[in-house]
């Protein structure tokens, strides 16, 4: 055994050896073909860079390039080199018999010349001498949002977004641009709501977009970048572009997720044998006979006769986890000439109680195609949308349910055991659900715009663009009538009715025309860009809405099988118009000294001739420090710096189509004994108003970290909007409504 153990451990140190023994010819023939090279890094305007890291790939060997960019190096004849440095992109280079290098580094596109969407054009992220903030479509598709208002919550600074509720197809949010700029009132609640702009089209809602069909999102926060819009920017901008094809070949996507939603956070309420024990102890506080004997409470308690003593679980009976998914194909591509996006989308979403849901329905074809040198777009997009939910007979609307739902006493039995509803002084809930009365709201929206641009010289482009909107709306509603009945005799007792059908229509129309014609042009170390432009909008809705009762059972719930007696018929039409003459001058300095002025007339149908026009300007400067030549010490740390001032006036015109106007309102009168149609005025007007006028001032620093991997941006403002429009008080002596008047100021600052 001791013979064996020998033997083996000498031919292992023999291999050994012979291990050693081929490496060193190895590291041998390395070291003799090892050469020495030289380089210098420069930037693409040719200068020097000082401190890049120059590594030779797939070890740990490297160099950094000196104060005047230069570096050398021992390395093999096949060896690659591998050279970084903090906001350019990385480079590798084959050296094969290569001595002598000279490498240009280029700067990081995605993130120094990041291009982000702003009035009328796009600006390069760094050049940028307003406040926006950005978003791109992968910050949206990781959300499973119904709407595009809620998936943008917490995504911007300065941009708050509040959900209203959970209801499908109405869990929309509020967003306010730091902070609400004017009053909201019951005429117009909207009007403290930004405006939105969707592939250049100003539009009355984005919550009918579906948000995976978005390529990105830009707010105008600060008067200097939502000055261009004028009269509508006073509450900030909301700029949205939809995906567009590329020029690759075609590709097919599917994107789908599914979810449950589930009420939380509900009220707890006591079972029936407690809350009767309570109800005792309040009748003997107050020297009154008890209401329940020990028996009864126990009965309560055991559920041994749920027809004389219930115990019923209203929130459990009402209360369901409703499911939600969501659906979208899309086909793009194209060539160098022409590309295409095309996208399907379906939305479903159940609410937590029955009969509660929402479907969508997207369609969206975005072409784009370039014929010498005029280029040719066209967005068409298409949604339909319809909601339903329950009502209930008290009132008519979903509310009376939740309210009865939360007061209705556990020992009120939802059904007896013979079928009959049990109910307390305002019905059961549950039997307005079970009947399947319910509203239903549907609408229709198509957007097309096409656009058609021609460079007349290097950097001259001229374009024209239509915008069209179309929405209609149908809202149904539908109240049936109950009867209740003694459960024990079968006798007829509360009756809740009549039966009503209720039907609203309406049809909006919005046309858009532009014209702009835009510059941009560098001139070594001079950029210089402007716009001109001139739109009109024309904007026209049309309602009718028509109401009858006492059909013959709920089964017939057309209008015309309704009674005549008791019926109404309502309609109408409103229309407003905006003109518009715009323009913006921009200059840069190397990019280092930033200029920027805009300017915007709006001419609106709402204010008076004499008062209809307003000029809103607005003026900003950035000095981009990170681009001195002092700042490359701090470059490593801090790849990008800039600071920004700037000062607006924007203007709000949300106050209703004829405020100045004395408007006449059907109404009706006796005479001779009978009802006689008339007409009167209903609305108190003013001729003097004007312009409800923001002014901002803005200063701000913009900062990027670690080759602009972290990013931050410091905003200091204050706005102060004068002539707010509101509605005061008035005297019931003036006998019409309050009118309208600029009777208020308002002031916001923040960081």
């Amino acid at each position: 055994m001791k013979k064996t153990l020998f033997k083996k451990h000498l031919f292992g140190a023999r291999i050994a050896k012979m291990i050693c023994f081929l490496a060193l010819i190895f590291m041998s023939a390395n070291i003799f073909s090892q050469q020495k090279i030289t380089g210098t890094i420069y930037d693409e305007a040719g200068e020097t860079i000082i401190g890049a890291s120059i590594v030779v790939k797939g070890t740990s060997k490297g160099t950094v390039s000196d104060h005047e960019g230069k570096f050398s190096l021992e390395i093999s004849e096949k060896s690659s080199l591998v050279i970084t440095y903090l906001g350019y992109l990385q480079q590798e280079m084959a050296i094969g018999d290569q001595k002598n290098l000279t490498i240009k580094l280029r700067e990081d596109a995605k993130n120094l010349d990041e291009v982000i969407v702003v009035g009328y054009g796009t600006q390069k992220k760094a050049n940028l001498t307003g406040s926006v903030a950005a978003i791109n479509s992968s910050m949206i598709e990781s959300r499973p949002a119904t709407n595009t208002s809620t998936a943008l919550q917490g995504l911007m600074p300065g941009v708050t977004v509040i959900q209203n509720g959970g209801q499908p197809g109405k869990d929309d949010s509020s967003i306010r641009i730091r902070g609400v700029g004017t009053i909201s009132n019951s005429d117009n609640p909207n009007n403290a709501n930004p405006m939105y702009v969707v592939d250049g089209l100003t539009v009355s809602t984005i919550n009918d977009i579906d948000p995976n069909d978005i390529e990105n999102i830009s707010v105008l926060k600060d008067a200097a970048s939502a000055a261009i819009y004028g009269s509508r920017a006073a509450n900030g901008v909301i700029l949205i572009t939809t995906k567009k094809g590329s020029n690759k070949p075609a590709t097919v996507k599917y994107d789908a997720y599914f979810g449950v939603q589930s009420p939380t956070a509900l009220p707890e309420y006591l079972p029936s044998h407690e809350y009767a024990h309570l109800y005792n102890n309040a009748r003997l506080a107050e020297n009154k006979q008890l209401a329940y004997t020990a028996d009864e409470i126990e009965k309560f308690r055991n559920g041994s006769d749920p027809d004389n003593y219930p115990n019923t679980d209203w929130l459990d009976l009402f209360y369901k986890n409703g499911l939600q998914h969501s659906h979208r194909a899309e086909v793009s591509g194209g060539s160098e000439k022409t590309t295409y996006m095309f996208s399907l989308g379906y939305l479903s979403q159940d609410g937590v109680i029955d009969i509660a849901n929402f479907k969508r329905y997207n369609a969206r074809a975005n072409i784009s195609t370039q014929i010498k040198r005029a280029s040719i777009n066209f967005n068409l997009s298409h949604t339909y949308g319809n909601t339903i939910e329950p009502v209930g007979i008290i009132g008519g609307d979903m509310y009376q349910i939740f309210r009865q739902i939360g007061r209705i006493a556990p020992f009120v039995p939802y059904k007896y055991s013979n079928g009959y509803y049990g109910y307390m002084n305002d019905g059961n809930p549950l039997a307005w659900m079970d009947s399947e009365m319910k509203r239903q709201e549907q609408y229709r929206t198509t957007r097309g715009v096409a656009s058609v641009s021609y460079e007349l010289l290097e950097g001259l482009k001229i374009q024209e663009v239509i915008g069209y909107e179309y929405t209609a709306k149908a809202d149904e509603k539908f109240v049936k009538d109950i009867q209740f009945y003694n459960w024990k005799t079968g006798a007829p007792t509360l009756y809740q009715g009549p039966n009503s059908q209720t039907d609203r229509r309406e049809d909006a129309v919005m046309l858009n025309l532009q014209t702009l014609l835009t510059y941009n042009r560098r001139f070594d170390k001079h950029t210089v860009g402007g716009i001109l432009g001139y739109s009109q909008e024309y904007s026209r809705t049309d309602w009718t809405k028509g109401y009858r009762k006492d059909f013959l059972n709920n089964d017939l719930w057309e209008l015309n099988a309704g009674s005549p007696s008791g019926q109404e018929a309502n309609g109408g039409a409103e229309e407003y118009a905006l003109q518009s003459f715009f323009g913006r001058a921009s200059y840069g300095y190397d990019d280092k000294y930033l200029f920027e002025a805009n300017v915007r007339r709006d001419g609106t149908s709402r204010i008076i001739d004499s008062q209809r026009w307003g000029t809103f300007p607005s003026f900003s400067a950035a000095w981009r420090i990170s681009s001195e030549p002092f700042w490359e010490s701090l470059s490593s740390v801090i790849s990008d710096a800039k600071i920004r001032a700037s000062w607006g006036k924007l203007g709000n015109q949300q106050i209703g189509n004829y405020p100045y106007q004395s408007s006449l309102t059907q109404k009706n009168y006796t005479f001779g004994g009978s009802v006689q149609q008339g007409l009167a005025l209903e609305d108190g007007s003013n001729r003097f108003i004007k312009w409800e006028t923001s002014k901002t001032t803005n200063i701000g620093a913009d900062f990027a970290f670690l080759a602009n991997k972290l990013s931050m941006a410091i905003d200091v403002y204050e706005r102060n909007t004068e002539d707010v429009l509101m509605k005061l008080p008035v005297s019931t002596l003036y006998g019409l409504k309050a009118p309208y008047q600029n009777a208020a100021k308002i002031n916001n600052k923040g960081v």
